[in-house]
């Protein structure tokens, strides 16, 4: 049977014709051009996966190792996959050997990234921003949707974890200065000061046992301890 259509098959004495007729060998020149083809050729051949066989593997992984939140464009279509990494461009090549490259002449491609100092905070961003496109169709971590929208995301979630670190330390330096300003004064006098690490702490415990009564509670109980305490702390000064 012939495998090509439109071949005919030749017979014995037909080949044997074929061979005896006079030939000479020649040898092709290793010509720069010919090795990258050779190159090429060997790198587009269909890959057949390894032979199985019995293997050990020992994975030891840390969650404080620098990584990226990235997102991955595929082709030029409006389509993105989220996700974090400590090497992105290993992720991007294993991203793209799952995909049908040769089916669709596309691939996934580097949009956008952001490096963190830890995998915990690139992981964080990236379910941020998959918060902020959720109503977006997709699925396994890929988000339809136009440039614009994912720039907006980006920023928005790029943005809300500075900005709470930075909500976090106006209210810590509005909360110890409020207290040590107007609430320590009438709790101990004037002539007494509350470290702002005590301020810091009682707040902060107060807060986390009865709630926002602990606002007051807090540094109060820690006011009167001090002012309790003086007196012992001077006596044996003096003694």
């Amino acid at each position: 049977m012939v495998a090509t259509p439109g071949v005919e098959e030749i017979g014995e004495e037909d080949v044997a014709r074929v061979l005896a007729l006079p030939a000479e060998r020649l040898l092709i020149p290793e010509l720069p051009t010919l090795k990258r083809m050779r190159r090429l050729n060997e790198g587009h051949r269909p890959t057949t996966g390894p032979r199985p066989g019995d293997a050990n593997y020992m994975v030891e992984r840390s969650g404080h190792g620098a990584a990226s939140t990235y997102a991955f464009r595929f082709g030029k279509r409006n389509l993105f996959k989220i996700g974090h990494a400590e090497d992105v461009q290993g992720r991007l090549a294993a991203v793209n050997q799952h995909g049908p490259v040769e089916v669709l002449n596309e691939q996934c491609s580097v949009y956008l990234t952001h490096r963190w100092p830890t995998s915990v905070d690139a992981y964080d961003m990236e379910q941020r921003l998959l918060k902020h496109m959720e109503a977006r169709p997709g699925g396994f971590e890929r988000v339809q949707c136009s440039e614009g929208d994912l720039s907006s995301a980006w920023a928005s979630a790029l943005i809300s974890d500075y900005l709470t670190g930075a909500i976090l330390l106006a209210v810590g330096v509005l909360v110890i200065s409020t207290i040590d300003n107007f609430l320590r004064p009438a709790l101990v006098g004037r002539g007494r000061r509350l470290p702002d690490y005590v301020v810091l702490i009682s707040t902060v415990g107060g807060l986390s046992l009865i709630g926002m009564n602990g606002f007051v509670i807090g540094p109060l109980i820690a006011a009167l301890f001090v002012a309790d305490w003086s007196p012992f702390t001077e006596e044996q000064l003096h003694s």
